[in-house]
Formats: structure tokens, C-alpha cells, sequence
């Protein structure tokens, strides 16, 4: 073996600045000597990353074109790469970006589908094709759109709970663009209110609506929609409605029946996610009289109509119960019905049995609000909002655009969190999962919430929160300080909401951070009416719930433009909550000061959800006044739908 060969080779490694100098002193070397081992890997590593360093260049060049509007030249530097790497992701996306700079959205749609499918893992995609689909919102319904929603719903990954909210709401409201579903929709509207009585129609019309019907449960985008979330539309809740009350008065016809069996499996999970909201007229209640006393009556019968009629009787209401009071078999019904509808609550149902209690609920308030939410578990999750990558706590708190007077907080290493009132644990397994060397200890007053919470838990393996069931009145109980409390929601459901937070604020350590979210008085001054009506009413189970809600759309009188913007409305268990709860207060901006000044808190400012921060800078500088709560007054004062969703503020302990 060549020494001097092998020395060139050596020295060209030591200095390692000149790939194309090793490269030739590999494939010299290799001439003579073939086989090499240790000098075949070396020339493979540089041949690599000599093709890593010319496709990251050549990548800079097309972002540089990009920039100057040399379109041309960034489409054909682009292509070209894409001959020699087909299946880079990266570069259809690039490709994507350029042609709707150019307006030419049906070529910037395809790219961006095109980087989905080659690589549904990278994450930049999945945010440029939702940004696209959210901004650009043809005329007319067109297949090419439809699959770009689909893309997403398929490849849930990278969208969390939000995104998927709102690209299921953008998807089906493009799908009113369909024909069919026009054609639908001016039948629906012609007959006016939810109570429509469809056995009135002639046979003409209902095999029209029939057709419709079997046309629309072939859309993949429809189906998808309507089983990943609420939705979260008057007009297509209407539609959805007539959809379920038409296919249960006509679930004699088994051709028709077949045809859509898909259709109803999804509209009996919407129906499930929304804790079967929507209003049922009287002929569907007789209908469905009629349905349960011919399954009780044939219970060994396991014929395909019978079947259907199950699932059916399954986009009305919860078969767990059902299946209680009866021998019948559920095993025809589909795999996903049977987990959501049965095996979850069986799961529950087991969980709740072990659930420990660190006190006894004696509070006169805290047995009722319990007992609203032992009934109305409140809200029915499926997805979290993490899907970042996980970090640690000092990065989170850096991140929210908060001021800490004390910055101890920071420097040291905060390691526990209580969450005081943590319904059935959406935010947990948030904060959980991004946090994951945070040690929670998650507190409720409702077992049926908390062992919602600890089976979605159990399958997102989230380990590091502890659910307790107990009341805040008895936090100390626990015998535990905390680094940070969180109180989303809770402690103006209580009688005395300053007792609540004076528990609470008892439970942090010194220099202990509080986060509280708190009804606005302002904000909700439009749902008094419904609030005080609901008082004299007897709402507490589901129908009168339904009819209550379906007086309130159909009320003239009714601000429904600003209530309908609001997910709780859409669903039975969060309608409860948002306008029936048994006890509320709200709060001002000068109560919230009259707290903080009580306690003895630093205001450390209000969470930016929604572009908070932004939309306060349209007004106020906001290097002086962030942070100054008088200022926020003013600009609620103006701007009174600002905190809609509750205020959400954070404070420390100076103490």
C-alpha cells in the first residue's frame, strides 16, 4: 500500500476545509487500492455532505430570488434542484410560497400538497398549506381545495386541537359551495324551524333529498369534518339536524340506509362530541320511542336493518346507558362508536371508582356546582393544543410576554404546579406534555371530570400529573406549596370567589406565580337575559337544555352574532356551563385591581391569546403601558369584546 498516497489523504483529513481535495485523494487513493474500507466511508461522508452543502446554497439562492421578485429564476432554480432531489420536501414547499406570490393559488395549492405528500413529517408544511387554506377561499366548490383539507385531517400531527378547530369549520363551510349541499340547504331553509315534520314531504321531494343525501356521504371532506370536532355553525348545524332527522324517519328504507351507513356513523360522533345538542322534534322523539321498543323487544335479533336502527338510535344519544338497561348486543355497531360510546365509559367508569379524595365536599355551593358537573362534565376534549416541542418551564413563562418584579422565580428551579379546578383535564395534559419535568397536581370537584381526565392522560402517556378530587375551601389539606396555581374558570363559580382565591394564594410558595381566568362583566353583559331566564326554568337534564338553547336561536331578539362566535354554544355540556351554571360572577377590570391589591399581588400582565398584545398596541405604547391596568380598563371600555373568553391574567406573590 501506497504511504504517500495514504499521507496526502491524512493531511487533507487534518485540514478538513477542502471536500473536493479529499474527494480526490479518496478516488486516487481508491485506483489503486479498491476496497478500502476506512477510505470508501470517508469518501462517502464527503460526497454527502458536498450534496447537503450544494442543495442548502442553492436553496439560499432561491429565497434571494424569492425576495427580489425574480420569480422566473426562482421557479427554475427550483425545478432543477427537484430533477436531482425529488423528494424534497422543502423545495415544493419553496415552490408553493413563490406561486402564490404570484396569485397563480391553484399551482401554490399543488406544491404545497405535493411537499405534504412526499413528507407529511415536516412541520413548515403542515403550517403553510393550513395558513393557505385559511386565507384562500375559492367561489365555488373544487375538488383541488377539498384535498387539500383532507391532507391536513389525515396528518393531524403538527395541528392540535386550534388547527384542527378551525380547519374543520373553514372545510365545512366551504362545503356549502357544493351543489348538493345548495340544493339541500334551500329545502331546509323553505321549511323554516328545526321542528320540520319530514313525513309531510311528498314522495318526489324525498327521493330528491334522498339522492342528495347518498351524493353528500361521498365526500371524504364532509365525513372528515363532521367526526374530528364541533361544528361550530348555526346554518350547517341546521343542516346537520334535518341530515339525522331525515335518515331516522326514513330508516325503514334499507337501500337508502345502506347507502349512508358511513354518513350516520360520522353524524353519531359529532353527536357524541357535542353531547347531543342538537333539537329533536316531537315526531323524532316518537320515532325513536318506537325504535327502542322494537330493539328491546327483538334483543337476540341481529339482522342488518336492526343494526342500523342501533346506530341510528346511536346519533341520539349515549348507547352506555342504553346498553345498561338492556341485553342488547353492541357488537354491530362500528369499532370507533363502540370505544367512544362504550368502552370509554367502562374505562371511566373504573377510574372513578379509584379516584382519591383528599377532603369531604361540604360546601353548600361546591355539592351543586359538583353535581352540575358530575351530569355535564365539562368540555369534551379529543385533542390538546401541544404539539410544540417540549421545553422547560422557565422558556414557557419567557415566552408568554409577561413582567415577574421578583425574577427569582426564574432563577430558580421551579418544579410544581397546582391546578385548582381542572374540569375533566384538557389543560393538564397540556401542560403536562410540554412541560414534562413539571411535577401537577391537578384538583376537582367532579369525579365523572376526573376520570375523563386521567383516561385521556392514560392514552397520551402523559405521567406527571396527579388528579385529586376535593374542594379549593379545603387546599390545606393537601399540606403542599406550590411554585405556580392555575385557576382557569373556577373561582367565580363559588359563593365567595375572594375566599377561593385567598385559598389558592395560600397554596404558592414565596415569590409563587398565580394564574386566574375570570368572567368579564363586560364581555358577557349580553348573555344577562338568558342567564336570568334560565334561573326560573328547570334545566337540568338534556331535553330542556336542547329546548332552552333551541328558544334562544329561534328568539328574533337574540344577539346570535355574537353568541354563535362562541365554541361553548355548540355543545350540551358546555352550553350548560356558558349560560345555565348554577352560580356565576363576573368581574371588572377595577375588581381585579381591588384583588391584587387584597393579596397583595404584583400584576405580571394579561396573557396574549388571540393577539391580545397587538391589538393593545394599536392604542397604547405598550413599552409604558403593558402592564398598567388602568390603561386596560380604557381599552376594554372601547373595545368591549376584548376579553369574551374570560380575562386570563397572571400575578405573583410578594410574600
Amino acid at each position: 500500500m501506497s504511504h504517500n498516497l495514504l499521507y496526502k489523504l491524512e493531511k487533507a483529513l487534518k485540514k478538513n476545509n477542502n471536500s473536493k481535495d479529499i474527494e480526490f485523494h479518496c478516488r486516487n487513493f481508491l485506483q489503486k487500492y479498491p476496497g478500502n474500507i476506512r477510505v470508501s466511508t470517508i469518501l462517502k461522508k464527503v460526497v454527502q455532505q458536498q450534496a447537503t452543502d450544494d442543495i442548502l446554497e442553492n436553496k439560499k439562492r432561491i429565497q434571494e430570488y424569492f425576495n427580489s421578485d425574480q420569480i422566473e429564476k426562482a421557479i427554475k432554480l427550483s425545478l432543477d434542484m427537484l430533477l436531482i432531489y425529488p423528494n424534497d420536501a422543502e423545495l415544493y414547499g419553496a415552490l408553493g410560497d413563490i406561486h402564490k406570490k404570484s396569485n397563480d393559488f391553484f399551482q401554490a395549492l399543488n406544491y404545497y400538497k405535493k411537499a405534504f405528500t412526499v413528507n407529511n413529517h415536516y412541520e413548515k408544511i403542515s403550517s403553510k398549506l393550513y395558513k393557505f387554506l385559511l386565507t384562500h377561499k375559492p367561489e365555488e366548490f373544487l375538488p383541488e381545495w377539498s384535498t387539500g383539507f383532507e391532507l391536513l385531517l389525515t396528518n393531524k400531527k403538527y395541528l392540535g386541537h386550534t388547527k384542527i378547530y378551525m380547519i374543520v369549520n373553514q372545510g365545512i363551510q366551504y362545503l356549502k359551495k357544493n351543489s348538493d349541499f345548495e340544493q339541500l340547504s334551500r329545502i331546509v331553509y323553505t321549511h323554516g324551524s328545526f321542528e320540520i315534520d319530514i313525513n309531510k314531504f311528498n314522495e318526489e321531494l324525498t327521493q330528491t333529498i334522498k339522492n342528495k343525501i347518498i351524493n353528500l356521504s361521498k365526500l371524504s371532506l364532509l365525513l372528515m369534518c363532521i367526526e374530528e370536532t364541533l361544528i361550530c355553525n348555526i346554518e350547517i348545524e341546521r343542516m346537520l339536524t334535518f341530515f339525522r332527522a331525515f335518515i331516522l324517519l326514513n330508516v325503514e328504507d334499507n337501500e337508502f340506509v345502506e347507502n349512508i351507513k358511513i354518513l350516520i356513523e360520522k353524524l353519531s360522533i359529532n353527536c357524541f362530541h357535542n353531547d347531543y345538542i342538537f333539537y329533536i322534534s316531537k315526531v323524532e322523539k316518537e320515532k325513536l320511542d318506537k325504535i327502542k321498543s322494537n330493539l328491546l323487544l327483538k334483543q337476540n335479533d341481529h339482522t342488518s336493518n336492526n343494526s342500523v336502527k342501533l346506530l341510528c338510535l346511536s346519533m341520539y344519544e349515549n348507547l352506555y346507558n342504553f346498553s345498561l338497561n338492556s341485553k342488547i348486543n353492541l357488537d354491530a355497531l362500528p369499532e370507533k362508536i363502540k370505544k367512544l360510546c362504550i368502552h370509554n365509559p367502562q374505562r371511566e367508569k373504573i377510574i372513578s371508582e379509584k379516584i382519591k379524595s383528599f377532603t369531604v365536599i361540604k360546601d353548600k355551593t361546591s355539592i351543586k356546582v359538583k353535581e352540575q358537573y358530575e351530569t355535564f362534565p365539562y368540555p369534551r376534549w379529543s385533542y390538546t393544543d401541544t404539539y410544540l416541542e417540549k421545553t422547560d418551564i422557565n422558556n414557557y413563562l419567557n415566552s408568554l410576554g409577561l413582567q415577574f418584579p421578583n425574577n427569582n422565580i426564574l432563577r430558580k428551579d421551579i418544579q410544581s404546579l397546582l391546578i385548582g379546578g381542572c374540569g375533566t383535564g384538557k389543560e393538564a395534559a397540556e401542560i403536562g406534555e410540554l412541560l414534562p419535568n413539571l411535577k401537577i397536581k391537578a384538583i376537582d370537584l367532579s369525579k365523572t371530570s376526573l376520570s375523563y381526565a386521567i383516561r385521556k392522560c392514560e392514552e397520551l402517556k402523559i405521567k406527571n400529573v396527579e388528579f385529586l378530587n376535593g374542594d379549593i375551601l379545603n387546599l390545606e389539606q393537601i399540606n403542599k406549596k406550590f411554585d405556580i396555581v392555575v385557576s382557569n374558570g373556577v373561582i367565580h363559580h363559588m359563593e365567595n370567589p375572594i375566599l377561593g382565591c385567598k385559598k389558592l394564594i395560600e397554596t404558592l410558595n414565596k415569590n409563587g406565580l398565580l394564574k386566574l381566568s375570570l368572567y368579564s362583566k363586560t364581555a358577557r353583559k349580553n348573555l344577562v337575559i338568558y342567564r336570568n331566564k334560565a334561573k326560573t326554568l328547570n334545566l337540568h337534564d338534556a331535553n330542556s337544555l336542547r329546548n332552552f338553547r333551541n328558544e334562544i336561536i329561534t328568539d328574533n331578539n337574540t344577539n346570535l352574532n355574537w353568541m354563535t362566535k362562541i365554541s361553548d354554544f355548540y355543545s350540551l355540556n358546555d352550553f350548560k356551563d356558558f349560560i345555565c351554571h348554577e352560580l356565576e360572577h363576573t368581574f371588572t377590570i377595577e375588581k381585579i385591581k381591588s384583588l391584587i391589591k387584597e393579596f397583595n399581588l404584583e400584576f405580571c400582565g394579561f396573557q396574549n391569546i388571540n393577539n391580545l398584545h397587538e391589538k393593545f398596541s394599536n392604542y397604547y405604547d405598550t413599552s409604558k403601558y403593558l402592564y398598567d391596568l388602568d390603561y386596560w380598563e380604557e381599552f376594554e371600555e372601547n373595545n368591549p369584546e376584548t376579553f369574551k373568553s374570560m380575562y386570563q391574567f397572571w400575578c405573583q406573590k410578594n410574600y
